[in-house]
């Protein structure tokens, strides 16, 4: 049996034993260390048994930490996949009530560490490799289940990011000097004047103060990203909810603290100021980050402390888009945004991504309630099994269908098996938003099926199968490249080709072909704003222009590559010359090229392109952002009725547009060629018919399908 990923957890030699703990009471184990003694060379330590609601039961402080080695291989930083388990062969030793025990390296590092120093002695710890007797199945599936109650009882958690001191100097110097530097300007200039200035303005940087050369300050905030990037714990799914339950939370690496708060302010800003959109690599910028998730957890700690599924906030910002009206439903909603929030984060028991929430939401449960999802680690149970019996769970309980949103696209998944409805938890999900989640202001920005005026259930499940209400709306054509490739590799003709399938008014709307095609890629959301503004055209003709250009930019010393680009981008001239000036055209494209290159190739390179980059990228960034976050793998597509939208990645043509009663957005469903069913492949959003046209469109040919 494995508890909490506890696979690795060493056969402990025979010369020590624990006394076993209740499975129906509240008492642990917390160690006592001794300090360190040279002469002994390891860490001491004495466990103690407490009941945590007794009066005698002394304040401890709670460890966050990672398992596995602190910090990160160089390979999992560039997949961005964790694949480093503990060395089963490498286990250290220390002293625990004068017996040796073995321990993982990481946390033999703590203990010594922690041995070392006075002010982490002063209290009892609690760390879950040591006050849990792994081998024990019964006493691990209880203490799991009191994980929530010890770390909320904690006086303190104690996060440790591990003892390797590679870019701690340079976090540390951001947190001393930057941010009382950025204090010192707020209080001057005011924040307003913060968030116009650029980090990479060399006099912005000389205002500061600092005394720091740009080259030294450019490199300060590439250790700044590296290190949370490196750093295993940003990543693990049980650091949310040891996080948000703690009372106080202290940062430790190497030699350095740093207050909860303090880190997680000056993330937030860097987030929110756009500055980790021009200092951080490239590829930090939208996942596995480390300083996104730190975001995503400071949020839930918020939402947490304000009283979940019970504060009147939250109540009145998802009462529409959940449909709940009762506290049950508002709990069941509350529990499947914070599954879908931990979904990035890892889990070498892929069970543990819905495990590692339970402490944390079982606190709002509903009066007379318990908990309905219990830690079940038996070898006789399957994950997949688990998965299945969640979703149904949760499903089954929901007053519409927005939890259909959260499965993935089959490419992405862990476990093929499971049915098309039911998401893989085990990985972070599809790299873009949920349609039916989207809001303005706190209404839900779409409502294909006109959910609020459906009585009824909406659902029925059978093992496997999941029954709806729906009719099938159109087929799908053609597809184009996946949005994401389109934008790394600057080449976004396949979607031009689309656009060119259509009639040059789009019938739905009576909008030019272009004007669909650019509401389309961002399902006609522009800053919050559905029907998008009509200025956003501008931002998109920017947008275009700026990745045609990078594509030709980078194309010019390969023949090879050139001429094709060269040839395909003719198609702009067909599309512009008609469409009113919404896209750029091929000597445009150009132009715009030719401007990279100068820049370039003169001596002030940085101040050049800065130059060339606020000009030809400030009106096409907002743009971009809004396509980054709505497009990702999804794919552009045109039906045989002429209806253009965006669908999910692995979307073909043949595959079925379906309107389903109770949802609101439309999805892209697969015939089963073996059975009488289908398949769910994701939402889809068709332009002009969001908001209830789709309905009287179908009419009456609503019926039952099966989704496997």
């Amino acid at each position: 049996m494995v508890i909490r990923s506890l696979s690795w957890a060493p056969v402990l030699p025979e010369k020590h034993r624990y006394r076993r703990l209740p499975t129906n009471d509240s008492v642990i184990r917390v160690i006592e260390l001794e300090p360190y003694d040279p002469a002994v060379d390891r860490p001491r330590c004495r466990l103690h048994e407490y009941r945590l609601s007794a009066r005698d039961c002394p304040p401890f402080d709670a460890l966050s930490y990672s398992w596995s080695p602190p910090v990160l291989s160089a390979e999992e930083i560039e997949t961005g996949r964790s694949t480093a388990a503990p060395d089963p062969d490498l286990f250290y030793e220390v002293e625990c009530n004068g017996a040796s025990w073995m321990v993982t390296e990481s946390l033999h590092e703590v203990l010594d560490e922690f041995s070392r120093r006075p002010e982490l002695r002063r209290r009892p710890l609690w760390v879950d490799a040591l006050c849990i007797n792994q081998a024990d199945a019964d006493e691990k599936a209880h203490q799991i289940a009191l994980m929530g109650d010890i770390y909320a009882s904690a006086a303190r958690v104690v996060v440790w990011l591990g003892a390797d001191a590679g870019c701690v100097d340079e976090v540390a110097y951001i947190h001393t000097a930057v941010a009382s530097a950025l204090d010192r300007f707020v209080d001057e200039r005011g924040a307003e004047v913060v968030f116009r200035s650029s980090p990479q303005d060399p006099a912005f940087v000389e205002a500061l103060g600092l005394g720091i050369h740009l080259d030294e300050w450019f490199r300060v905030w590439r250790a700044y990203f590296h290190f949370f990037r490196s750093r295993r714990w940003f990543f693990r799914a049980w650091i949310v909810q040891e996080v948000v339950l703690g009372r106080e939370v202290q940062v430790r690496c190497s030699d350095k603290v740093i207050p909860w708060d303090a880190f997680v302010s000056l993330g937030r800003f860097i987030i929110y100021s756009g500055w980790v959109q021009v200092l951080a690599p490239m590829e930090q910028r939208l996942k596995f980050a480390g300083i996104n998730e730190l975001n995503s957890i400071w949020s839930m700690q918020m939402d947490f402390r304000s009283g979940g599924p019970w504060s009147p906030s939250f109540r009145q910002s998802q009462q529409y888009l959940s449909g709940a009206q009762t506290d049950s439903e508002f709990w069941y909603w509350y529990l499947l945004l914070v599954l879908d929030n931990v979904r990035g984060q890892l889990a070498t028991n892929a069970r543990d991504k819905v495990y590692c929430i339970l402490g944390m939401t079982s606190k709002f449960l509903p009066a007379k309630i318990q908990s309905p999802i219990r830690p079940d680690y038996s070898q006789e149970s399957q994950t997949a099994d688990i998965f299945l019996d969640v979703a149904t769970l949760i499903l089954d309980r929901l007053p519409n269908l927005g939890f259909l949103a959260l499965a993935e696209d089959q490419t992405e998944r862990n476990f093929p098996n499971l049915p098309s409805w039911v998401p893989d938890w085990s990985v972070p999900g599809s790299n873009h938003a949920h349609l039916s989640w989207t809001q303005t202001s706190d209404l839900p920005m779409y409502n294909a099926s006109r959910v609020e005026a459906i009585q009824g259930r909406l659902c029925t499940i059978q093992g496997p199968t999941l029954y709806l209400q729906g009719a099938s709306f159109d087929t799908v054509v053609s597809v184009s490249e996946s949005i994401g490739l389109m934008v790394t590799t600057h080449r976004i003709q396949s979607c031009l080709r689309i656009c060119e399938m259509l009639s040059e008014t789009y019938t739905p709307t009576g909008q030019h072909r272009i004007e669909a095609l650019w509401r389309t890629l961002i399902a006609d959301d522009f800053e919050g704003r559905n029907p998008a503004p009509s200025e956003a055209a501008l931002n998109f003709r920017d947008w275009a222009s700026i990745v045609l250009a990078i594509g030709l930019h980078t194309r010019i010393s390969s023949r090879e590559e050139l001429e094709p680009y060269l040839n395909e981008l003719s198609i702009l001239d067909k599309l512009s010359n008609v469409e009113g000036g919404l896209l750029p055209t091929k000597d445009q494209v150009a132009r715009k090229a030719d401007g990279i290159n100068t820049a370039l190739e003169t001596i002030q390179i940085d101040e050049e392109l800065l130059d060339f980059v606020k000009k030809g990228d400030g009106a096409a960034m907002p743009y971009g952002s809004r396509l980054a976050a709505t497009g990702g793998s999804r794919r552009l597509c045109v039906t045989a009725g002429g209806h253009l939208g965006i669908g999910p990645g692995s979307m073909e043509a043949g595959d079925a547009v379906w309107l389903v009663r109770g949802a609101r957005v439309p999805f892209v469903l697969r015939k089963c060629q073996e059975l009488d069913a289908t398949r769910l492949l994701g939402e889809t959003y068709v332009h002009g018919f969001m908001h209830g046209e789709m309905v009287d469109a179908v009419g009456d040919d609503v019926a039952e399908v099966a989704i496997v």
